[in-house]
Order: C-alpha cells, then structure tokens, then sequence
C-alpha cells in the first residue's frame, strides 16, 4: 500500500521505486495488491481469531437477517471504495499526475465503515469477534491515535491498521461460531505425575 506515496524516505516505496525503479504500471498494480490486500485480508483472519465451527441452520434461522437498507448501504459503502482504488491505481499508471495515498486511505475506511454496516452483531461470530478482538483493538488504537496526535508521527493513523481487517472478519465469521481455545492440559500426557504422599 505504501507504494502510493511519495518515494522517499526509507520506506518500501522508497526502496522498490525509489532504488529499483519500479514505477508507471507495475507500481500501480502492486500498490493496488497491497491495498486489496490490507482491506480484504479479514477474509483470511475470521479462521485465526478462534476455534471456528458452522453455525446449526436451526440456530441461524433463529436470527433476524440484516434490514436491506443496511445491506444496501454496505455495499454502497464497498464498491465506493473498490472505486477509490481504481482512481488512486489510475493517478499512479500516469506519473506525475498526483499523489493517490488520500484516495487509498479514504477507501480503507469506506472499506471498513462498509464491513460495519453490513455485520449482523446478533450473531454469534460477529459478537465473538467484535467481544474478543474488534473492541480491545478499538480502545488501542484510540490511545495510538492519541500519541500520534501529541507527538506527530504515523500513530495518528493508528485506526487504519486494524479496523479494515477486524470488520471484515466479523463480516466474514456472520455463518460461524467461535469457541475460546481450551488452556486445560493433560498432565499425564507431559510425563508429569504427583509425588506419592
């Protein structure tokens, strides 16, 4: 995603474009990966974030469905964003054209503000989700944000870090449940006994 900026610095569009010269088309289709990547990668997280089972028809029938207006609005809020990074790889196929890192960031959090609308938080992934990784992740970036606000630096962005990623595992773990890892372990199978008293 950082290949959308300005080549400068030691960061990686530094290094890719500014010391191996990748630029024009090739930048923008990484710089697009990058960003489809940061985005969508709660796709890939939802089976990380806990033990992860389908959720019983009866059980999800049980729940009420997301309104359509909210679907809706989800969805607007999505290809918005697809349409922002389009934009932003079109700024960066023609150089000199202008810095496209305000359109990318602006659809990671449409990105993100999409996922939100469109989670059914009633059901049980989601809730798990936002319970055990979406919330303690909010409060977090809240406080980084703070810093980078007092103390200038990329902290301030902090909310971009995390928030694409955790709603779209929420959005993602909609037809599942989670259960916490179980931390009992079987002493007997470490070799470890009582001592005979």
């Amino acid at each position: 995603m950082t290949l959308g900026g300005p080549a400068n610095g030691v960061d990686t569009a530094a290094v890719l474009v500014g010391y191996f010269g990748i630029a024009g088309i090739p930048r923008a289709v990484l710089s697009v990966a990058g960003v489809g990547f940061t985005i969508a990668a709660g796709y890939l997280l939802s089976g990380a974030l806990g033990d992860q089972q389908p959720v019983s028809s009866a059980a999800f029938n049980a729940v009420p469905r997301i309104s359509s207006t909210r679907r809706v609005a989800g969805t607007a809020f999505a290809v918005l964003s697809i349409g922002l990074i389009a934009a932003g790889a079109l700024l960066l196929s023609r150089p000199g054209r202008g810095n496209p890192m305000g359109l990318f960031l602006l659809a990671d959090i449409l990105w993100a503000v999409g996922m939100l609308i469109a989670t059914p938080w009633w059901q049980p992934g989601p809730r798990f989700v936002r319970d055990v990784w979406l919330a303690p992740a909010v409060a977090a970036m809240g406080l980084l944000t703070l810093v980078g606000a007092v103390f200038p630096s990329d902290y301030a962005a902090a909310g971009l870090f995390f928030l694409p990623q955790l709603a779209t595992a929420a959005y993602a773990a909609r037809n599942h449940e989670f259960s916490e890892p179980t931390q009992a372990v079987n002493h007997h199978e470490l070799g470890i006994t009582a001592p005979a008293v």
